[in-house]
């Protein structure tokens, strides 16, 4: 009995999955490289999230301010 995580002699789907799981980014001198589809869109959708972070916390920091500074004596 032979279990089918296991790799094979022939070119079976645990290969198959390996060179799946390969094709899906690969690296040039270090830096990552979208070799696909798929790894444009993660990178691209990635992207916009971080910076749209960046941008809540920028307006976080400056309702902050604003509010420190109504908080001050005058």
């Amino acid at each position: 009995m032979t279990n089918e995580s296991e790799p094979t002699r022939a070119y079976g789907p645990v290969e198959q999955t390996d060179d799946t799981r390969q094709a899906q980014h690969g690296l040039v001198n270090d830096a990552p490289v979208d070799v696909n589809y798929n790894a444009v869109a993660a990178r691209s959708q990635s992207l916009t999230i971080d910076a749209l972070g960046k941008g809540f916390a920028a307006a976080q920091e400056r309702r902050q301010i604003i509010a420190d500074k109504d908080l001050l004596p005058k």
